[in-house]
């Protein structure tokens, strides 16, 4: 797997979503896609033609991710967290509220972190979800919300990313499941929304004002917790032009493996302005970063458009995204919400 697509230019759709939904996950094996209806999770299994309800909740679903044993996990608005398994629904997990990007999931290991103000926890499941607990609980002013929370599989490290504004804007990282922590230095300094591990490196996407782009930790041969560790900025898709505003990198898809077969895919939040660049999809390798997939205008008619989060690559070759831009369903009728396909591994549609 490489950073290029298959083919040049790349083909894409567009699927405008009516009403409240949203999507908020894909099945990998086959494409279906699960979507937020207010309190209900639909599925549609024909690229959002057509959508049945799968389970209906008793508040807006704002988070959603498959499990390898089976089961669903499902975050409602204000932070229940259920896990949905065989048609039941088992309130799980109560947080003070759901996290910026969802859960992280590798296999069993499930990490999250409460994006909320303090009393501020980052939360650990090693059983598939099914049971839970704090690993790291903040109060006071020492640090304000979490952005993102992951689990590093290279090196078996938690990552966590915070905001906003300093001293608060700092990386904490324990290589023990959250018995201990430690932080990089106030003078590496840096705002990020998002954590992707590679097998060489881990990205970390920006959420500061003027940068577009990530920082970058390079595994040190004597591993993470031995050395001191300093992300620097080593890519950016635009050079300082938003001076007064800032952007967010939002949820990744990450697809694990050795160097070759790993791969992160990701988009940007932005403002609601012309000064930005057109919406765009950017993969990594931890060799290459490049724009995948870019809108052929500039987004517009919503406050934070862009890319919401990432979803796959699916067994079929195709990315999918949530998008946020304005543009009219089949009736003329403008919907801001939308599912944006993109045959990223595919060589004709």
């Amino acid at each position: 797997m490489g950073v290029i697509p298959k083919k040049i230019p790349i083909d894409y759709e567009i699927i405008p979503l009516t009403g409240a939904r949203k999507l908020v996950g894909v099945d990998k094996s086959n494409d279906t896609l699960y979507i937020s209806n207010g309190m209900k999770l639909e599925r549609s299994i024909d690229f959002g033609n057509t959508f049945s309800t799968v389970y209906r909740f008793t508040s807006r679903v704002d988070r959603f991710e498959m499990l390898d044993d089976g089961a669903f996990l499902v975050g409602l608005n204000g932070g229940r967290v259920y896990r949905y398994a065989d048609g039941v629904a088992e309130n799980v997990l109560t947080m003070s509220a759901m996290p910026l990007h969802g859960f992280n999931v590798v296999g069993n290991i499930i990490v999250v972190g409460e994006y909320n103000y303090p009393p501020t926890k980052v939360w650990l499941s090693t059983d598939y979800g099914k049971t839970w607990k704090a690993i790291l609980e903040l109060s006071g002013a020492s640090l304000d919300h979490c952005h993102d929370a992951v689990y590093d599989p290279y090196e078996h490290i938690i990552w966590t990313c915070w905001g906003d504004g300093r001293p608060f804007d700092t990386v904490l990282f324990s290589d023990d499941l959250g018995t201990s922590w430690q932080s990089i230095e106030d003078k590496y300094y840096m705002r990020a929304t998002n954590i992707m591990p590679l097998p060489d490196c881990v990205l970390f996407g920006t959420d500061q004002y003027c940068t577009l782009g990530t920082y970058r930790h390079d595994r040190p041969r004597e591993g993470t917790s031995q050395t001191v560790v300093r992300p620097y900025l080593d890519w950016r898709g635009r050079k300082d032009t938003f001076a007064d505003f800032s952007v967010w990198a939002m949820k990744p898809a990450i697809v694990y493996g050795p160097p070759g077969k790993a791969m992160a895919f990701w988009g940007y939040r932005m403002p609601n302005t012309g000064v930005i660049p057109p919406v765009q999809i950017y993969a990594s390798d931890g060799v290459m970063t490049r724009p995948i997939w870019s809108l052929d205008s500039l987004g517009g008619g919503v406050e934070g458009n862009g890319i919401f989060g990432v979803f796959g690559p699916t067994a079929s070759g195709h990315l999918f995204a949530d998008l946020r831009s304005t543009f009219p369903d089949s009736d003329g009728v403008d919907c801001t919400q939308h599912i944006l396909k993109v045959a990223w591994d595919v060589l004709e549609e």
